[in-house]
């Protein structure tokens, strides 16, 4: 095996390799850019390489699976694939949840209608939250290396946990998961309620708020590592498009949060039609975001 040494940060490229920049927002590592002994040059992006989609080439060349990724769904094997199969099913059942809570009378009407919400949305955010947990296991599994292609990297173990705050492609699907157990407490809570116990409304307001917000920051966090600086406008990218769908789903989020919180004297009848406006816009959003996952890991 040849020798390797530490390029930039965490990043690795063997002996023989020119290291030819590095980028990313603020302190975070999110760019590598580097030229192989062959004199081809490459640029190493943090999401593209924990979706298992190699390196960006200096040069545009063929997808090696002659097929367009929009006609490409199956491949188990990967994680990303369990990835953006959890958050799309986690998605669907968000928007069942929210059409039941709209219109209630299409799922047996009253208390019916809201046991339908409440039990989609609880079981969704299960499912969500796998999701997520499963791209920090994308994030902390992923290696040090810039090329898995070239470099003959030991063998490692899979690991479960892990603590990598100095890794944007860590931090963003962390937050997002604290965010997502938040939500979970917050869907758990709604179930309660309508099962008929009360007391709760405050309560699930609040963890339903601060889910919400750690969504957009999470979401933030995946824009600038994109975008290797703090905003971007990359409308020719799948991954970007990822992101900002989520942003909007989030964002739906916080505003059906924010209106379902219960203040006394500050609440309004028509409040409730905005909660749920919000939280349909939200779900469709993530689960565009979601489905464009599957495209986005089989762009090589």
């Amino acid at each position: 095996m040849p020798e390797r040494r530490i390029e930039h940060g965490y990043t690795r490229l063997p002996a023989g390799w020119e290291h030819l920049g590095a980028g990313g927002a603020g302190p975070f590592e999110t760019k590598v850019s580097y030229r192989r002994p062959e004199g081809d040059r490459q640029v190493w992006e943090s999401r593209r390489h924990r979706k298992g989609r190699g390196p960006r080439p200096g040069k545009p060349r063929p997808d090696p699976g002659g097929k367009s990724p929009w006609l490409r769904f199956w491949a188990p094997h990967r994680l990303s694939w369990w990835v953006a199969g959890l958050l799309v099913l986690g998605s669907v059942l968000f928007t069942l949840g929210a059409v039941a809570a709209l219109f209630p009378a299409a799922f047996g009407g009253g208390a019916a209608g809201s046991l339908v919400s409440g039990a989609a949305y609880f079981v969704g955010a299960l499912i969500f939250t796998a999701g997520i947990y499963a791209q920090v296991l994308e994030a902390i599994n992923a290696g040090d290396y810039v090329d898995a292609g070239s470099i003959e990297e030991p063998e490692k173990r899979f690991r479960l946990f892990a603590w990598q705050p100095e890794r944007l492609s860590f931090l963003a699907p962390a937050v997002l998961l604290v965010g997502s157990v938040l939500f979970n407490v917050e869907t758990a809570l709604a179930l309660a309620s309508a099962l008929g116990l009360s007391g709760l409304a405050l309560l699930v307001g609040v963890t339903s708020l601060a889910g919400s917000v750690l969504f957009v920051a999470s979401c933030y966090l995946q824009l600038a590592e994109i975008c290797h600086r703090y905003l971007c406008l990359r409308v020719d990218e799948i991954s970007w498009w990822v992101v900002v769908l989520n942003l909007l789903g989030s964002a739906g989020f916080v505003v059906g949060s924010v209106f379902g919180l219960d203040v006394p004297g500050l609440s309004t009848p028509a409040d409730d039609l905005v909660v749920k406006l919000g939280f349909l816009q939200g779900s469709v959003f993530f689960l565009a975001g979601s489905y464009l996952m599957l495209p986005e890991i089989f762009s090589e």
